[in-house]
């Protein structure tokens, strides 16, 4: 039980010296039942006037001082001017009396240890003297340099941008080249096989019509002109246009261009290399922009002998002894030939690239004989491998040593 021996026995333990923070121990009970520590002002009181407040608290009858937790606020205002402060939260609980260390000063301190207060155990406090304008330097130059240091630390300087852009413009102007041209290669290969496979299907109606289905030996008649062959399977090309060969055909001369073989041929006339013109076919141009040239060969499909030059590694025509160019001879079958160029006159206008020839046979189309019209470029694709683009790069008006 707590009973007045009790109480004085705390009074006299707990405030031992002539200065002392307890004068009013009863003061405010209805706040310290729900765990909330109300400003006590503390005041200088001998034993004998601490003593009377006590057992006037006991004989009240109340159990208001009995086992409760006495907290004693950590920080006061700054008009508090007494001379002791307790240093701490202090924690009476079931009869243990804490003991705390005080000292004179004006104003404030930081509570520690709050871990064993929570526990009803209360460790020794050491206060310091300081001033209210010691203190609050300290709390505003404290807090000030600690949002500098982060801010500091959060930010970049200018120098580090500066060089963190130019390094990244460095890899942009590495990479980006190569990025774009592999996306434009991709999307040629895409309009490839559409192009192939759209002229594939003409064909497939062509022979549906004539109700000779597999056979493109009705198309590609003997009697029938390239011109007569192009107009009739352009009607298979839904929004297509017929375009006459030679350069002044009505409507098709942004059509007047020319083509690059894959490889570099040597042009016995002059010093450059050899092309293609697309007007000497006559063209089919599509809905999506691709151009298509077909030359029939009037054999019906049946077989044909065919020459050319021989042409060296380097792209040189092979001559005889006596200076003439030396002749290669080929017995082929296919009815004709059909050149397309998925991209029309956009550049660059190469066969291996965005043209190719392929061959179109009695019962089928396929790649062209010679590779210099894009045949390792077309199989590559046709068969879907990686990286199927096979020419080589030069302009039509290099210069070349033969």
């Amino acid at each position: 039980a707590f009973n007045n021996a009790t109480l004085n026995q705390f009074c006299i333990q707990a405030h031992s010296s002539s200065l002392r923070c307890g004068g009013s121990l009863c003061k405010d009970d209805a706040l310290l039942q729900r765990d909330i520590s109300p400003t006590r002002h503390c005041d200088e009181r001998s034993e004998e006037a601490i003593h009377k407040n006590a057992f006037k608290c006991v004989q009240a009858g109340t159990s208001k001082c009995k086992g409760k937790v006495i907290s004693w606020i950590a920080s006061l205002p700054l008009a508090m001017t007494q001379n002791v402060i307790p240093t701490g939260k202090a924690v009476i609980l079931k009869g243990v009396n804490p003991e705390e260390s005080h000292e004179k000063r004006s104003f404030g301190f930081h509570p520690q240890d709050d871990t064993l207060l929570q526990h009803g155990i209360s460790p020794t406090r050491h206060c310091e003297t300081r001033s209210v304008e010691a203190i609050q330097e300290r709390d505003t130059s404290g807090s000030a340099l600690s949002m500098t240091s982060k801010s500091q630390k959060a930010a970049f300087t200018l120098a580090e941008v500066l060089i963190t852009l130019g390094i990244i413009g460095i890899v942009a102007a590495m990479t980006l080249p190569t990025l774009i041209n592999k996306y434009k290669e991709q999307e040629i290969i895409t309009r490839v096989k559409k192009t192939y496979t759209s002229i594939a299907q003409a064909l497939e109606l062509v022979q549906a019509a004539n109700e000779t289905p597999g056979d493109n030996s009705i198309l590609f008649s003997k009697e029938k002109s390239s011109a007569e062959i192009t107009k009739e399977l352009s009607k298979y090309f839904s929004g297509a246009k017929y375009c006459e060969a030679g350069a002044n055909a009505a409507g098709c001369k942004n059509l007047n261009y020319k083509i690059k073989y894959s490889i570099v041929i040597q042009n016995p006339e002059t010093s450059g290399a050899q092309l293609t013109n697309m007007t000497s076919y006559p063209r089919i141009v599509l809905n999506n922009g691709a151009v298509i040239g077909v030359s029939t060969r009037n054999s019906d499909c049946a077989e044909y002998t065919a020459t050319g030059d021989i042409v060296n590694s380097d792209g040189s025509i092979a001559l005889n002894p006596d200076g003439s160019p030396q002749q290669w001879t080929q017995t082929r079958n296919n009815c004709g030939v059909i050149v397309f160029d998925v991209n029309g006159s956009q550049l660059p206008n190469q066969f291996g690239y965005d043209a190719y020839a392929i061959n179109v046979y009695k019962t089928k189309i396929g790649h062209g004989y010679w590779n210099a019209n894009g045949t390792d470029s077309l199989k590559n694709i046709l068969a879907g491998r990686k990286n199927p683009l096979v020419y080589t790069k030069y302009s039509e008006s290099d210069v070349f040593e033969w």
